[in-house]
């Protein structure tokens, strides 16, 4: 057919979304490389005349899905580990891959299956293989449903999902700044990541973030307690380190709080008058004894017949002194005189 051309819809899915491709030749073949991201295609095609155009004719590839929740995420330098959920009842399942040069340079590997597979009992659930940050993985799933050999295809890029462990890292303290320095993840250059700095201040959260650099400066109350620890989050995807271990910090003046003082001392000071005027109210009478009234010393002269008591003597009573006499008889006085 003269002055006539092709024009054709490609609708393939990606990860949360489809995706549609339009193309357009003037010759009658097409060629080209997809990922049906699982095992669905759809294409539509039309000719289009100077008298017109045909009615698109569309063919439909539905294949089974084998798998579901694909994540491919790079945890250490060349190291990446794919894990997935098995959609469908089969032990035969099998992983295939090959790594593509990110920026187009050409494929690292050729197709090959998993090596290193972990399983779930009887079902793999993951692989992990050799591959960077730099690579596009291409992944096939091959299984035999109903003696029928079924395919899903996949892509995934590591760069846009690392997860290295955990920052190494160290604060040097003083009495007004924390001084926090770590180790950047291997993966990525360092400007792809942001630091964040996690931490409670009096027991309020904040955080700050740091870019470019393995170092940060924290300004410190120094009455509050501190509590910190750190990630790292990646710029280009979704990536980002666990949580570090947590360090935390006495104020730096020792502890001392003044609401925290007035909270003990005032209850301490009520109490302790409590005690004391209950003390007081039970013994008044010992602590404050009655005084007597002053005497009308006249009065008591004129009701005594005129004696002044005040110039009386005490003169003590004569006391009877016992005596004992003893009469021994004298032998002597009846004896004749010579």
């Amino acid at each position: 057919m003269t002055n006539c051309k092709y024009e054709g819809i490609l609708k393939t899915k990606e990860e949360d979304s489809e995706v549609y491709t339009e193309i357009s030749y003037n010759k009658i073949s097409f060629s080209d490389f997809i990922i049906m991201e699982g095992g669905f295609l759809q294409f539509s095609l039309q000719t289009i005349c100077n008298e017109g155009q045909s009615e698109p004719l569309v063919f439909e590839v539905t294949d089974p899905e084998l798998v579901m929740d694909l994540e491919c995420y790079s945890y250490a330098l060349k190291k990446v580990y794919c894990s997935w959920s098995p959609a469908s009842k089969t032990t035969d399942l099998h992983f295939f891959y090959k790594l593509v040069k990110e920026n187009g340079e050409g494929t690292v590997t050729e197709i090959q299956e998993c090596l290193l597979y972990n399983s779930t009992g009887d079902v793999k659930t993951g692989c992990h293989l050799q591959a960077s940050t730099a690579d596009d993985i291409h992944v096939v799933f091959k299984a035999t449903l109903n003696n029928t050999l079924v395919r899903n295809t996949f892509r995934r890029d590591p760069l846009k999902d690392v997860r290295p462990p955990p920052l190494n890292w160290s604060v040097t303290e003083s009495v007004d700044t924390f001084d926090i320095t770590w180790v950047p993840p291997e993966m990525l250059q360092l400007g792809a990541w942001n630091f964040v700095i996690h931490y409670t201040e009096c027991a309020e959260n904040k955080e700050i973030h740091c870019d470019d650099t393995t170092s940060c400066q924290l300004k410190r109350v120094p009455d509050c307690k501190y509590c910190i620890w750190i990630e790292a989050r990646s710029k280009i995807g979704k990536g980002k380190t666990p949580l570090s271990d947590e360090k935390c910090f006495d104020p730096a003046d020792g502890g001392f709080n003044p609401w925290l003082l007035a909270a003990i001392f005032i209850p301490l000071v009520v109490a302790f008058l409590a005690v004391v005027i209950c003390c007081f109210w039970i013994y008044k009478d010992r602590i404050l004894p009655k005084v007597p009234g002053p005497r009308d010393l006249l009065s008591d002269d004129l009701g005594n017949n005129n004696v002044n008591s005040l110039y009386k003597l005490y003169v003590p009573a004569e006391e009877k002194e016992n005596c004992c006499v003893t009469l021994i008889a004298d032998t002597q006085t009846n004896k004749p005189h010579c």
